[in-house]
């Protein structure tokens, strides 16, 4: 009985470790960038331009929150997609919840961290739909040739391409709200996986398979996802490096 709870307890940190780090990361790695495009997309065009211009990318922040709103069953009170107030909203997604529901509860850390995904989603949706094939099967130094070429940035859709990748960039990252939202769900998450590894610990290594399936889902998250939003966070780097040589 001590080696089936020790080893069910074990398992169950190996999927925290494998799952929450990863995400943390990419979280982490998205509010960075995100905060670097919007101080200069500010910089360029100020607060009140950079609002407006940037209203795409406020509409996904928020139904990403809509959306796992609706997948955890909260209560959408209120939604307003695109509404600058005096005190910087932009917008927002008023929820409730039934704090005793676990299922709920766990919810709130997806839909704090709904920008996220929402974001890297759209931007991978974006991406495919109107950048070359050639930027997704070629080598890194392929993708390197094709977005320096006059030819690329001829054509308009690498344009509206570029300016889509910033306004969703710009806003994928988490509020005071969203990290509140964060914190109240992240104990329910870290809890359900212990509960389930000992629960079923007796039914074979599922949690291999599912330790596996978090790896590659992972991986394809960081191959495909991320990378417009670094790629968006290097390019607004040298320009602010360009620009203080000038």
């Amino acid at each position: 009985m001590w080696n089936y709870l020790t080893e069910s307890v074990w398992n169950g940190i190996r999927l925290l470790t494998v799952g929450l780090i990863p995400v943390g990361l990419v979280v982490f790695l998205m509010q960075e960038c995100s905060r670097s495009i919007r101080q200069w997309l500010i910089s360029c065009f100020g607060r009140r331009g950079f609002i407006y211009l940037t209203m795409p990318g406020v509409v996904i922040h928020e139904l990403s929150h809509l959306f796992f709103c609706l997948i955890f069953q909260h209560k959408i009170v209120k939604v307003n997609l695109f509404s600058p107030q005096e005190d910087g909203t932009l917008g927002m997604v008023q929820h409730s919840y039934d704090s005793r529901n676990s299922f709920q509860r766990t919810g709130n850390f997806f839909i704090g961290t709904a920008p996220v995904w929402g974001g890297i989603l759209t931007m991978c949706l974006v991406s495919r739909l109107l950048l070359p094939e050639s930027l997704f099967s070629g080598s890194p130094t392929v993708r390197l040739a094709e977005f320096s070429s006059v030819t690329f940035w001829r054509c308009w859709q690498s344009w509206l391409w570029l300016y889509l990748m910033l306004t969703i960039g710009s806003h994928i990252s988490l509020s005071d709200a969203d990290f509140h939202s964060v914190a109240d769900g992240i104990g329910f998450l870290v809890l359900l996986p212990l509960v389930f590894c000992i629960v079923l610990g007796w039914a074979g290594n599922w949690e291999e398979k599912l330790i596996e399936a978090i790896r590659f889902l992972l991986w394809k998250l960081l191959t495909y996802g991320a990378v417009p939003v670094v790629f968006c966070g290097t390019l607004v780097y040298l320009c602010k490096v360009f620009s203080r040589q000038q």
